[in-house]
């Protein structure tokens, strides 16, 4: 704490005369703590309490104060008393976890809101918080103390909020020289919360788990009892179990035949000696083509074909009239006419040859389409050979998956299996919406009941 923050000479008023809140019909009190005679009686409104047990729990990483507001009585007996009515928190601080220090900005902020309030409001104390080191006045609480909060009916409040623990201070005499905790402290509150008055002192006095009394359910609700019990009574008739152990041993049966059908091994069919004559005939036929496709390629590449033979006959022509060419060339002169002949059979040899060509490319490509219908025939063949050994209609695709041939009784299980589930849990869905339209029937009725006899005035 800073020196130079004072309050200049504080002037304290003596105390007024007033009833104490324990003997006021207005208001109801409980005893926190242990209260010997020697204690000054400070009494504290609910709210103020809860306010400040609130504001020690939003961090207990570093130390929380501020002041509160209120009053000092003197009672019919000239004892005097303290009253907390409100609280304000210190928005402006210097704190770690084992100091807090007011600053300018605090008591700047203290003097705005104290203006708000009525005449007669007075700061009577302040508090602070502790997390986890205890409830004790360190010396720069002292401090805070000697300088600004010495009156001798001045308070001081400590809370833990990590050990849940609070503790009240006061001077021991009017020279204000010593502090002292209190045995314990008054809660108060208007007559009508009583039953809140009483689940926050047995917090207070521990009898109960600590808990951030702001957003307490308890707290909140004005009767201060707990809701009615409903009990719900299982009223399921014993068919209900036997049909859902049916619908599981249907579903079970179904995926053991399914799990059955994929994972089976299919398994060659003996010969019998039975084999349709239709299929006998359509392979002996693919047979039949296959050999006269086998021919047909024999032919296109024999190297004595007339094709062939046309062809080098061409050439043989060519290369006679290209030496008769030479021959004449000597007697060019004498032979121009035979000469320009010559050249148009060169010519027209020269188309012979392009026809020839052009021939042989036109069979080329009916040799590769010839080929490639050969290959797709021998194919096919191989196929329904395949079919015939393992006893299987040739004709039937299977293009991955199951084959659905419903003249097989098996398929029929299986279908017969799959209604019987569906209508199991169909049945069952039924069943069970019922029972849970009379369970929330019978819930309500329970329930209407119990409100009824609970709004019954007793005798």
């Amino acid at each position: 704490m800073d020196d130079e923050i004072q309050f200049g000479e504080v002037q304290y008023d003596q105390p007024e005369r007033s009833l104490r809140p324990d003997r006021d019909g207005h208001f109801v009190v409980a005893v926190c703590g242990d209260l010997p005679p020697e204690d000054l009686p400070i009494f504290v409104d609910l709210d103020v309490m809860r306010d400040m047990e609130a504001h020690a729990l939003t961090d207990t990483k570093v130390e929380l104060g501020g002041v509160m507001l209120g009053q000092r009585y003197l009672d019919r007996d000239d004892q005097p008393f303290v009253v907390v009515t409100d609280c304000l928190r210190a928005e402006h601080y210097e704190s770690t976890q084992s100091r807090f220090k007011f600053t300018h900005e605090t008591w700047s902020q203290i003097t705005r809101q104290r203006s708000e309030y009525p005449d007669g409001t007075e700061m009577v104390g302040w508090y602070h918080t502790h997390p986890g080191w205890g409830v004790f006045l360190s010396g720069m609480d002292m401090f805070i103390c000697n300088n600004f909060f010495s009156g001798p009916l001045d308070v001081a409040l400590v809370i833990d909020p990590c050990k849940q623990t609070r503790g009240w201070f006061q001077w021991t005499d009017e020279t204000a020289t010593e502090t002292r905790e209190c045995g314990g402290f008054y809660l108060m509150t208007n007559r009508h919360r009583q039953n809140e008055l009483e689940y926050f002192s047995d917090l207070y006095n521990g009898e109960t788990s600590m808990s951030d009394p702001r957003y307490s359910q308890i707290a909140r609700s004005s009767g201060g009892g707990s809701s009615p019990v409903i009990n719900v009574s299982d009223n399921r008739n014993p068919m209900f179990d036997l049909a859902l152990l049916g619908m599981l041993a249907m579903q079970f049966i179904l995926l053991a035949l399914i799990a059955w059908r994929m994972m089976a091994t299919p398994v060659a069919a003996e010969p019998t000696g039975a084999v349709d004559t239709e299929q006998v005939a359509q392979i002996e036929n693919l047979n039949q083509d296959k050999l006269e496709l086998r021919g047909l390629l024999i032919e296109l590449v024999d190297p004595g074909s007339e094709n062939e033979e046309k062809l080098n006959k061409m050439l043989a022509q060519f290369e006679e009239t290209q030496i008769e060419n030479r021959r004449l060339e000597t007697g060019f002169d004498a032979q121009l006419v035979q000469t320009e002949t010559l050249k148009k059979n060169s010519e027209l040899i020269k188309e012979n040859l392009a026809d020839a060509k052009k021939e042989q490319q036109r069979l080329s490509k009916s040799y590769d389409e010839t080929r490639t219908a050969l290959k797709e025939k021998m194919d096919r063949v191989e196929e329904l050979e395949t079919a015939i050994e393992e006893g299987r209609d040739p004709d039937d695709e299977e293009e991955g998956g199951l084959t659905f041939d419903f003249s097989n009784n098996w398929w029929w299980a299986l279908l017969g299996c799959i209604v019987a589930s569906i209508g199991s849990v169909a049945g069952t869905l039924f069943y069970m919406r019922q029972q849970s339209g009379q369970n929330a029937s019978q819930s309500e009725d329970a329930y209407d009941s119990s409100s009824d006899d609970s709004e019954q005035p007793s005798a």
